[in-house]
């Protein structure tokens, strides 16, 4: 069905779609997004056999949580035709009036730190062979314990340096999760190959988004990858935080669990630092005239989510991982995309009961002592802000 904007209502033939697309989200949903396909006693079998030091455990393989059973009896009782966001919209109400709660934790509570090898360098391009350094140097050197999601032809290359004692492994299908992407990863390939698309501006007919095949759909899936983290929840924590590999703001053995409380103040809902940016043909290769109808607003300066750094509590993870199923599959059938951070950027303007943003308009690498003053540059976002927060407090003001 044609988009019409956020109180459009969907004629009969986007009924009919919504409606096989509604069926279809409450299957994967009530199947635990099987990206593996794997039994247990298979991964048994698989582990025993494993010459690996660690003993992965296949994505897919959770049990189900009470918020899931909740999640599903909503979906199952939403009220016919309605747009994508007023579906959203009631899968929100409705989970607040049963499970979801804001409950701010401990600063010094406990979290899972989560983060991914999918064989994708700190440039955002394809590695061949794979270079696991930013994974070693980096995030795996924080103290927190931790979960790596891998593919499986990279944990030979991840074994050596994987500590079995606070880092877990989640192994990736992705054959399993074009599956699960279905007519969207379809779409992202249609989109990526449209001259429309790739030359909107001369740099992104050589992004990643635009050369790799799989690139979007994975960085798309990085809330689906913290859902299934909390999901299997090996470390018995409360709350999640997905840390790209390539994040290298701090020295990782300074970023203790006393240093968590910027991260776990904000975990009262879903945590996402964003920047404010002025568009002039695109976000992200996101075309800005269709990204502001997403948004549903239409301001000079756009808030964009960075989403190298994002998470919360089990929760609302899940029900914000549901919200951004929608929004994936709606833009893309609207030939509109950008990449993951476009996706989550309309999670927090659509959504905000279930979002807690954090300005990373806060500091500049150019500025003194986190004064906010970045003197010469018109974007004032510093990516390492809320890691600077959390080792040496809020900037003075």
């Amino acid at each position: 069905a044609e988009y019409m904007g956020a109180n459009a209502t969907l004629d009969m033939q986007g009924a009919a779609l919504w409606l096989v697309l509604l069926m279809c989200v409450a299957k994967l949903l009530s199947t635990m997004v099987d990206f593996g396909n794997t039994t247990n006693s298979e991964v048994a079998v698989e582990q025993a056999e494993s010459p690996l030091k660690f003993q992965p455990v296949r994505a897919g393989s959770a049990p189900e949580s009470s918020a899931q059973k909740y999640l599903q009896k909503i979906m199952q009782s939403a009220p016919k035709g309605l747009t994508w966001d007023q579906y959203g919209q009631y899968i929100v109400d409705e989970a607040k009036k049963s499970f979801l709660q804001e409950v701010t934790p401990p600063d010094d509570a406990p979290v899972t730190l989560v983060s991914g090898a999918f064989g994708i360098g700190p440039d955002g391009y394809e590695q061949e062979p794979f270079d696991p350094s930013a994974l070693v140097s980096t995030f795996l050197k924080y103290p927190q314990n931790k979960v790596v999601f891998a593919t499986e032809e990279l944990l030979t290359t991840i074994s050596p340096h994987i500590d079995n004692t606070t880092t877990k492994v989640i192994v990736i299908d992705i054959q399993q999760l074009k599956k699960y992407f279905g007519q969207a990863y379809r779409d992202i390939d249609t989109i990526r190959n449209n001259p429309n698309w790739r030359f909107q501006v001369g740099w992104l007919q050589n992004s990643p988004q635009a050369t790799l095949s799989e690139f979007n759909m994975i960085v798309m899936s990085k809330l689906f990858f913290l859902r299934e983290a909390a999901r299997l929840n090996p470390w018995n924590t409360e709350s999640f935080l997905w840390m790209d590999a390539s994040v290298s703001c701090v020295t990782p053995a300074k970023l203790t669990r006393k240093h968590m409380g910027v991260f776990n103040q904000h975990f009262d809902r879903l945590f996402l630092p964003f920047f404010t940016y002025k568009p002039e043909v695109e976000t992200h290769g996101f075309p800005w005239h269709l990204y502001d109808h997403f948004l549903n607003d239409y301001a000079v300066e756009q808030r964009v989510v960075k989403g190298w750094a994002f998470g919360g509590r089990a929760e609302f993870i899940e029900v914000a991982a549901l919200l951004v199923d929608l929004i994936i599959r709606e833009t893309l059938h609207q030939q509109a995309m950008g990449n993951g951070d476009s996706i989550l950027s309309i999670l927090m303007y659509r959504f905000p009961d279930v979002v807690h943003p954090f300005s990373l308009n806060s500091a500049c690498a150019s500025s003194d002592q986190y004064d906010r003053s970045c003197p010469g540059f018109s974007n004032s976002a510093y990516w390492c802000a809320v890691f600077e927060w959390a080792l040496h407090g809020p900037p003075s003001r």
